[in-house]
């Protein structure tokens, strides 16, 4: 150190004389060792002695700690008023004037960065043929401690595996929909994964609505079966009732019949005493 920034001096060594604590604290140790505090049993009738012997240990303790701080405070004051004054002096004169130089540093540093990313943005720009790509989507950290050489083949690998991604997708069925697809995610398997899923599904929606419309054009046939059953049914009813309703013949219309009657002489009697009662006209041979 020149002797121009020597301005701090310690002039004297704080002295503190504690000869006598090594001496004290052996007196201190057989007096503790002479209560027998492991023999105390920690019983209600104890319970006196127990904070008694506390209370007096504690009292003779603070004794011993005040003295040590002041001690400490004695030693510390001239510390801190000097600490006090190099902080105001000294350390807040250099710390303004860092934070001043750091932060024209960063903008110079910044500026630096962000004509780097300008550049690099501009370069892909002119090398993506692809409409659906965003500089961001390449996901490159751009520090001005890399080379722009790094980044723009950085840059390069990427859309060559995009172009790849592209030529191989063109060759699959469904090219379109995966096309679509990869378009969004940028990934060529989880572009397959979900046209796939897609394509299922609406198979399986497909598959069940025609199940659906057979189950329905089934139930219409059974119901148009049934109906045209009940229609017969009540067709036929119809005409049974027509028979049954059919106008009876008047009473006094005279009809004639001709029949042969075979029976004994008292039946053939009773035969034509009942037709003689009815009034009914008659030939017999």
């Amino acid at each position: 150190m020149s002797k121009e920034n020597n301005v701090i001096v310690l002039e004297q060594k704080p002295i503190i004389t504690y000869d006598l604590v090594e001496a004290k604290g052996k007196e201190v140790a057989e007096r503790i060792a002479s209560l027998n505090l492991a023999e105390i049993e920690p019983t209600e009738e104890n319970l006196k002695v127990l904070k008694s012997t506390r209370t007096e240990l504690s009292k003779e303790f603070k004794v011993f700690e005040e003295q040590r701080k002041m001690v400490k405070e004695l030693i510390m004051k001239p510390y801190n008023d000097f600490d006090d004054a190099y902080k105001k002096h000294i350390s807040s004169l250099f710390q303004d004037a860092d934070a001043q130089l750091k932060k024209k540093v960063d903008a110079v540093d910044d500026a630096i960065l962000n004509e780097k990313i300008a550049g690099i943005r501009a370069y892909f720009e002119d090398a993506n043929a692809h409409e659906f790509l965003q500089f961001d989507d390449i996901g490159i950290k751009i520090i001005k401690s890399r080379s722009d050489k790094s980044i723009k083949d950085e840059i390069d690998e990427y859309l060559s595996m995009v172009q790849k991604d592209i030529e191989t997708i063109k060759t699959l069925d469904n090219s379109d929909r995966v096309l679509a697809k990869y378009e969004l995610c940028k990934n060529m398997g989880d572009a397959i994964s979900q046209t796939n899923i897609e394509i299922q599904r609406e198979k399986d929606i497909a598959e069940r609505k025609a199940a659906q419309e057979e189950q329905r054009i089934a139930l219409e046939a059974q119901r148009a079966a049934k109906m045209e059953q009940m229609q017969a049914q009540e067709a036929e009813q119809k005409e049974e009732q027509k028979v049954v309703q059919k106008e009876p013949e008047p009473e006094d219309k005279i009809y004639r019949a001709s029949f042969s009657v075979t029976g004994t002489a008292a039946q053939l009697r009773e035969l034509k005493k009942y037709m003689d009662e009815k009034g009914l006209n008659y030939e017999s041979k």
